[in-house]
C-alpha cells in the first residue's frame, strides 16, 4: 500500500503548493493597498522625483508590458495545455496566482517616481469623497470576486478538490447581484480603486493609466473567450448589460 501513501503526499503537497500561492497573495495585496494609498509601503504612488524622467518613463512602460504580458500569456488556453503538460491541471490556477503574485510585487519593488503632480485636493469634502470612491472601489473588488468564488480566483478550490479526490467542478457562469447591472463589476472597482485620489502625483498618474488600459484591452479579450465558450447566452447577457457602467458603457 505504499502507493497509496504516495499518491496522499502528493495531494498535500498540491495543497501546499495552492497555500503558497494563495499567502503570497494576500501578502502582496496588502502591500499593494499601501502602495495605491500612498502610506504604509517603503515604496509607493505618492513619491517624487524630478531625475532622468525619461529613463524613468521607459522603465515604468517596460515594467507595465512585462506584467501585462505575463498576465496574457498565462490566461491563454495554449499556455495551459502547455502548463497541463508538466503538472497536475489542478495547479494551473495556483501556479498563475503564484507567477501573477510575483510579478506585480516586481512592478511595485521597479516603479520609477515621476515629478510633479495632476491633481491635489485640499478640501476636506473632496478629501472624503475620494476616500470613499477608493473605499467603494476595494469593496466592489472583493464582493465581486465572491460572486465568482473567490477560492476558484485563487486556485485553492482546484487543489483542495484534487487533495480530497473529488471531481472538480467550475463555477457556472453568474448574472446575480452587481452581475445583473454590468458585464464586469470587479473591472470597474479595481478602476475606481487606480484613480480614486486626493493626491495624484505623475507616479500615481502613469501607473493608473497603465494599468487602465490593460484592464480595459484585457476586457474586450475576455469577452472574445467568453462568446467562444457561452455562444449565444453569453450575447443575450451582452444585449441586456453593459460593460461597466450601468445604462452607459
Amino acid at each position: 500500500m505504499a502507493w497509496l501513501g504516495s499518491i496522499r503526499l502528493v495531494r498535500w503537497c498540491a495543497l501546499a503548493y495552492a497555500a503558497l500561492a494563495c499567502a503570497l497573495a494576500a501578502l502582496v495585496s496588502i502591500y499593494f493597498l499601501g502602495f495605491l494609498i500612498h502610506r504604509g509601503a517603503p515604496f509607493h504612488l505618492g513619491n517624487i522625483q524630478g531625475q532622468a524622467p525619461v529613463a524613468a518613463h521607459l522603465l515604468n512602460a517596460g515594467l507595465l508590458v512585462a506584467w501585462g504580458v505575463q498576465h496574457s500569456c498565462m490566461a491563454r488556453a495554449g499556455f495551459k495545455q502547455w502548463l497541463a503538460r508538466w503538472m497536475h491541471p489542478s495547479l494551473e490556477r495556483s501556479t498563475y496566482v503564484l507567477i501573477s503574485s510575483a510579478a506585480l510585487a516586481g512592478l511595485m519593488l521597479g516603479w520609477q517616481p515621476l515629478d510633479g503632480r495632476l491633481w491635489l485636493l485640499a478640501s476636506a469634502p473632496l478629501q472624503g469623497l475620494m476616500g470613499l470612491l477608493l473605499a467603494g472601489g476595494l469593496v466592489l473588488v472583493v464582493y465581486s470576486a465572491s460572486l465568482t468564488d473567490g477560492l476558484d480566483l485563487l486556485g485553492w478550490r482546484q487543489a483542495w478538490c484534487f487533495a480530497q479526490g473529488t471531481a472538480y467542478q467550475a463555477p457556472p457562469f453568474t448574472q446575480r447581484s452587481a452581475y445583473r447591472w454590468i458585464r464586469h463589476p470587479m473591472m470597474l472597482g479595481a478602476l475606481l480603486s487606480l484613480w480614486a485620489t486626493p493626491d495624484m502625483t505623475m507616479t500615481h498618474g502613469m501607473f493608473a493609466l497603465g494599468m487602465s488600459a490593460y484592464i480595459l484591452i484585457g476586457i474586450h479579450f475576455e469577452e472574445r473567450s467568453m462568446q467562444n465558450a457561452l455562444g449565444d447566452a453569453y450575447r443575450d447577457y451582452q444585449k441586456r448589460t453593459k460593460r461597466l457602467v450601468p445604462a452607459v458603457y
